[in-house]
């Protein structure tokens, strides 16, 4: 277990190291400078990369297509990225966005987003579309966790952590550190999370929760097929 942790912080470490690197020579490259933003929504097709930085800014490499076929716009304090049209075969993208704070992101449908460093915040909102995924470590106080038919993986610390996964989404929080967890999965979700004093755990519909870190005191509730259980 302990091995399968070492080598899954490393494979973290270097995923932000390696994203960084153009993907292909012919990728083309547009910067844009918008905000201020404290929330990020992926649409389909596009793959974020949170860089913290002192300034607000997008950086979009596309292959196979052309910079304005990437919409960048603003919905209040949510930054807003989305292809133009349907996402073309053999077009790749990966949006840049350099932030000074972050509070919530989504991942829509086929969507990505990943870090170049840890993330830290008072409370982070998450949530994920079908086929999308969130991959981060985090530094949090309050994290939130709303997932369907997609994938959260998280490392780093949060002091509380509120999950509700649905419809086959997988949260992978083992190594995420946590006092308390609220978890609540159902429709073949599954969620696994680390928490040492208290988790409450609703698992329904085929769903599984999973808790390792010893928590002093256990509350779960089954139903249709759901389980809860410790780790091993």
């Amino acid at each position: 277990m302990k091995a399968n942790l070492i080598l899954l912080l490393m494979g973290m470490m270097m995923m932000p190291l390696m994203a960084q690197q153009p993907a292909n020579p012919n990728a083309k490259v547009d910067t844009r400078t918008m905000g201020p933003y404290d929330k990020v929504k992926a649409g389909k097709g596009i793959n974020v990369t949170l860089v913290e930085s002192n300034k607000e800014e997008i950086v979009i490499h596309i292959l196979n297509a052309e910079p304005e076929d990437v919409i960048t716009q603003l919905e209040g304090k949510t930054l807003v990225l989305k292809m133009k049209t349907m996402m073309k075969t053999g077009v790749a993208v990966t949006a840049y966005v350099h932030y000074k704070k972050i509070t919530e992101l989504h991942a829509g449908g086929g969507a990505s987003i990943d870090a170049d460093g840890t993330v830290t915040a008072d409370k982070l909102t998450l949530s994920v579309g079908a086929d999308a995924s969130i991959e981060l470590d985090v530094d949090v106080k309050k994290l939130e966790a709303s997932l369907t038919a997609g994938r959260i993986q998280l490392i780093g610390e949060a002091q509380a952590q509120h999950v509700v996964a649905n419809t086959a989404a997988r949260y992978n929080a083992d190594a995420l550190t946590s006092q308390e967890a609220f978890v609540k999965v159902n429709t073949g979700a599954q969620a696994t999370v680390n928490v040492s004093e208290r988790i409450s755990a609703t698992a329904g519909g085929g769903g599984r929760i999973y808790y390792m870190g010893n928590p002093a005191k256990v509350e779960k509730s089954e139903s249709f097929g759901g389980k809860v259980e410790p780790q091993e």
